[in-house]
């Protein structure tokens, strides 16, 4: 693995080597847009990984018959409700 890194390194394009027309190619790639710590992502993420880890105690930690009887409350929910 090593050598195959050395071998890379050493066949590698340096700067030197760009042509004007590989300048403006490089200088197209879009840069990453701002990503602010207070962002609807964030909360996203943050959500997404609270349900997730209730879910997975609520389930791990619930017997057989506890499970239907969410499973049941859940599709008659979404019965009532989205008709």
């Amino acid at each position: 693995m090593g050598i195959l890194v050395i071998i890379l390194l050493a066949t590698a394009n340096t700067s030197d080597s760009l042509t004007p027309k590989s300048l403006d190619l490089i200088n197209q790639i879009p840069t990453t847009p701002k990503d602010s710590w207070l962002a609807v992502d964030k909360f996203h993420h943050f959500s997404y990984s609270l349900c997730i880890t209730g879910l997975s105690y609520h389930i791990y930690h619930c017997q057989f018959k506890d499970l239907i009887a969410d499973a049941t409350g859940i599709i008659v929910g979404a019965v009532l409700f989205t008709r």
